[in-house]
């Protein structure tokens, strides 16, 4: 009974030791296929030849161009307005001295005509005195006299270096009805409001036919000969602005390129958006094809940075890191970063002119892995040269069509 239950269990231990040694034995029989390593790639990449050379920031902004002189008109005197030289509506252009509204002016011209002949009156009395005791001035005032016209405006008193002429003088009261009619005649003419530059109309409050009080508002008006552009520069770009250089617009609307100059920065910074007005003054002669309101970029010049060159951001690695080609292989290279833009990066430091740079990101990259410019193959398959550097990747920020420069 013991034997054979002894039997009963080791039976399958003995099976499976059997197998095992079977299947190593059969194992080690079986030849090893050799394995196949999968050939390295080489990457084909965008690439510029490295120039360095002088260096100058660069920074771009928007803004719409405005009239540096937008005016608004008040009446300084009350009553009926009337038509001008041209009917006062909104976008009427008119030239410096166009009569843009009048106001009813006969009640005044009435009261000055009143005084003139107040002043007559007196002269009248005082001519016989100076005639008698200062023969020698009667002229001046006999002229002073017939040169009063009920339609013209006061001509300058004589002079009166005698002091008995001028108690003469003040005791008809000569001085006040003078001083009197001058200060009407100054009135007159607030009666009608005359344009003070060649500009344009951008509102009405008050159309001929209404009536006005003093301090009354009738319009709006802006000045077309000078025109500024209200620039929003963000804080971190200000310290690189040169603030003596051109500053170049461009209209996408129309296509047109205008230049200017900084007249002034703001000191107040716009909490919401960090950024600081910084204005720009147009040439007038270039005012014919802006108009008020347009939407404009601008690239305000920068500051010397010294020697180096302008890439893409992309091209830059582990904040300053870059790749050169050689020999087909990625080469890093460690530069100085002088100044980062929007979309691309200011560099320095000793790259040598003539190395292949990669100008674009490459993911996984692994210095002295296999590489080629893409300029470079494209000139050996056509058979010419290369094409020029940047032409294969987008514009470097800043960059604008040529237009018409006004």
């Amino acid at each position: 009974m013991k034997s054979n239950r002894l039997v009963k269990y080791m039976l399958p231990i003995l099976v499976v030791l059997v197998g095992f040694v079977l299947m190593k034995v059969l194992l080690g029989m079986r030849e090893e296929k050799p394995r196949h390593t999968p050939p390295v790639r080489t990457m084909v990449v965008a690439t510029e030849t490295v120039r360095f050379g002088p260096l100058r920031s660069r920074i771009t902004a928007f803004g719409r161009a405005a009239s540096a002189q937008p005016v608004t008109l008040a009446s300084e005197v009350g009553g009926l307005l009337l038509a001008g030289d041209q009917p006062f509506r909104n976008g009427l252009e008119f030239k410096q001295g166009d009569v843009l509204l009048r106001v009813d002016d006969r009640q005044i011209k009435l009261e000055i005509s009143s005084q003139k002949s107040e002043l007559l009156k007196a002269l009248a009395l005082l001519l016989p005195e100076i005639q008698l005791d200062f023969p020698a001035e009667f002229a001046g005032w006999q002229a002073c006299f017939d040169g009063i016209s009920f339609d013209s405006t006061l001509a300058p008193l004589p002079e009166a270096d005698n002091g008995k002429i001028r108690l003469y003088l003040a005791r008809f009261n000569i001085y006040k009805l003078y001083f009197a009619i001058r200060s009407l005649e100054i009135k007159l003419e607030k009666h009608s409001v005359v344009a003070p530059f060649d500009g344009v109309v951008t509102g009405v409050n008050l159309p001929a036919g209404s009536t006005t009080g003093i301090g009354g508002r009738l319009g709006t008006i802006i000045n077309l000969e000078e025109m500024e552009v209200m620039l929003s520069v963000s804080t971190t770009d200000l310290p690189w602005l040169d603030r003596e250089g051109e500053v170049m617009l461009y209209s996408s609307e129309s296509g047109r390129t205008w230049r200017g100059r900084i007249v002034r920065v703001s000191r107040a910074i716009d909490l919401q958006t960090q950024t600081v007005p910084v204005f720009i003054a147009l040439p007038s002669a270039d005012l014919a094809t802006l108009h008020d309101g347009s939407f404009l970029e601008a690239e305000l010049p920068g500051r010397e940075l010294g020697w180096g060159m302008r890439i893409p951001r992309e091209a830059i690695y582990d904040d300053n890191l870059v790749y050169t080609i050689t020999d087909g292989h990625l080469v890093p290279h460690l530069v100085e970063i002088l100044r980062l833009e929007d979309m691309t990066a200011l560099i320095g430091g000793d790259l040598t002119d003539g190395l292949e740079l990669v100008v674009e990101n490459m993911q996984g990259v692994i210095p002295g892995m296999p590489a080629n410019s893409r300029r470079a193959m494209q000139a050996r398959h056509s058979g010419g040269q290369a094409p020029p550097n940047g032409e294969q990747h987008p514009p470097q920020a800043g960059h604008k069509p040529t237009g018409d420069v006004r």
